[in-house]
């Protein structure tokens, strides 16, 4: 599958993407991913893995993948980058994204095994993972300076487990848990311990009326280092950040209707987090150099840590097919706390619909549209990302054009008006998108 997008904003930009992948029977066993930003940048990427059915298993599956990230310009989102507008690379991690990385490298092994159990009243399902990773990032503090590798080793392991109850009963019950053991070269950070845990219950109400809830505690290793660098034994390293500790609850009522044609959730949430990191714009505005010290130095971009980061609120998600051939989705969400250094973003929805012909002159076209609306996001520094609605169109075409196998156009016009709606602070006016899509199957 290939993909094309060109934007037209305070600059014209064309970006392409090539996604493939291999299949045997139901299973994805490979694919690749190749992207080219207009000279802002390139991205490869390469998985491989297989599941397999060995007796007394339900499934074991292994999987390995490969991901690279080269920046032209490892300054790109800095305050005063010339080429801060571009926002191409939206897909990654916005935190790794964005910090002073010339390049990035990740390397990932996984292996999972899970079972079924089916009794007369009782439907009992478990996960048990391994997963290694390897992060290697290429960090320049200033562009005069040459770039310092900071490699990170991460060996997780996790469980899920999940236990149903069939009439008369009505119920399930949800856990999770993993333990992390994260090593950094570069930094003055010892190896650290993490960990989460989770529980989940699902009751029915009534026909068609089911309550959830569930409550979480997740300890997580900041993404990327402060920016602050110390003298030690002729070395330069690097000061991490403190580990982050989220704290989550959530309470709500989901709903199927008219024989599943009309399902949606309502659901009230609580979310604190301690030591939340964050880039720090306001100590970026004032240090435009960076900051000299006796036992080292600042760097230009630089990363904080906020004590008590909390969101509070209600959400609700929608999906009605009337038809067979009519999708329509709505949703919406509402944080009333808006603390924390950034403020704003804090009221967000999204209404699409699409209608695929099914018979006549027209069959195998679609045609849908809808919008997207987020309110203004004001960051420490004073700084404001416009927010309002941005109005978007779809138009598609799928019919069996070469062998046995489908052949599926599709051309996405996103921001009809041109509105000024901003999706990061490093994309000041993406403009109208035209995206456009061809898939074939083999």
């Amino acid at each position: 599958m290939g993909q094309f997008s060109h934007t037209r904003g305070a600059h014209d930009r064309w970006s392409g993407s090539v996604d493939g992948r291999l299949r045997e029977g139901s299973d994805t066993i490979g694919g690749f991913r190749g992207d080219d930003w207009s000279g802002f940048g390139r991205s490869a990427s390469a998985w491989l893995g297989t599941a397999i059915k060995p007796e007394g298993l339900t499934r074991l599956r292994v999987l390995a993948a490969w991901n690279r990230v080269v920046r032209n310009d490892a300054f790109q989102f800095r305050r005063d980058s010339a080429t801060a507008e571009y926002d191409g690379l939206g897909s990654f991690d916005l935190d790794l994204l964005t910090a002073p990385v010339q390049m990035r490298e990740e390397r990932l092994a996984v292996i999972d095994v899970g079972d079924r159990l089916d009794r007369m009243v009782e439907r009992h399902s478990w996960t048990a993972r391994c997963q290694w990773l390897e992060r290697t990032m290429d960090w320049v503090s200033n562009p005069d300076a040459p770039a310092v590798p900071l490699t990170r080793r991460v060996i997780r392991f996790s469980v899920e487990d999940l236990l149903r109850f069939e009439p008369p009963y009505h119920f399930s019950v949800f856990t999770r848990a993993s333990w992390s053991r994260i090593g950094d070269s570069g930094t003055e950070d010892d190896d650290r311990t993490v960990g989460s845990a989770a529980v989940g219950v699902t009751a029915r109400l009534v026909e068609g009326v089911r309550l959830f809830a569930d409550l979480g505690r997740e300890t997580t290793a900041a993404a990327l280092p402060s920016g602050e660098w110390r003298e030690s034994g002729g070395r330069s390293l690097v000061v991490g950040l403190p580990n982050e500790r989220r704290d989550s609850a959530q309470i709500g009522v989901r709903v199927f209707l008219f024989g599943e044609q009309v399902i949606g959730s309502v659901a009230y949430f609580d979310e604190r987090t301690d030591n939340a990191a964050f880039r720090d714009w306001a100590w970026e505005a004032a240090h435009p150099a960076g900051l000299a010290m006796a036992t080292g130095r600042v760097d230009a971009i630089r990363y904080g840590v906020w004590p008590r980061w909390s969101r509070g609120g209600w959400r609700t998600e929608w999906s009605v097919r009337p038809l067979s051939s009519l999708t329509v989705v709505l949703n919406w969400y509402e944080d009333g706390r808006d603390n924390g250094p950034v403020h704003g973003g804090n009221r967000r929805g999204m209404f699409m619909t699409r209608y695929e012909f099914e018979e006549g002159a027209l069959e195998g076209f679609s045609i849908g549209g809808g919008f997207e609306y987020r309110n203004d996001i004001r960051f420490n520094d004073g700084y404001t990302m416009p927010g309002g609605v941005r109005w978007n169109l779809l138009l598609g075409y799928k019919r069996k054009l070469y062998g046995s196998s489908p052949t599926e156009i599709r051309l996405v016009l996103r921001n009809l008006e041109g509105d000024h709606y901003q999706p990061t602070r490093f994309a000041r006016d993406r403009g109208r998108q035209v995206f456009l899509t061809v898939g074939q199957e083999f």
